[in-house]
């Protein structure tokens, strides 16, 4: 878990306003009358970081689509290697001998 979870804690603790987290995130500031919207007895806790954003992003990453995809751009790539190492061999062939 690394950069995703992140973004997920940072939308959770700032309440998803856009605007507010353009002045956080740019000017590295909180905005004028800016009030936490975690209104929970106990705040916003590490469990409930862990349990209601993070493992929900973690879980809705299917990484076997991106596995294929890269596995099928591959092998793509190698056989247009090959197909091109066949046509200079084939160039060398051809060529006339002195």
């Amino acid at each position: 878990m690394t950069g995703v979870p992140s973004a997920s804690t940072l939308l959770t603790i700032f309440g998803g306003r856009v605007k507010d987290l353009e002045t956080i995130l740019l000017e590295e500031r909180l905005p004028e009358g800016w009030e936490s919207r975690i209104k929970h007895r106990f705040g916003l806790t590490l469990a409930q970081i862990s349990l209601s954003t993070s493992l929900w992003v973690e879980y809705g990453i299917d990484e076997k689509k991106y596995i294929q995809e890269k596995a099928a751009a591959q092998a793509k790539a190698a056989a247009a290697h090959d197909a091109n190492e066949e046509d200079t061999s084939i160039q060398k062939v051809d060529a006339p001998t002195n």
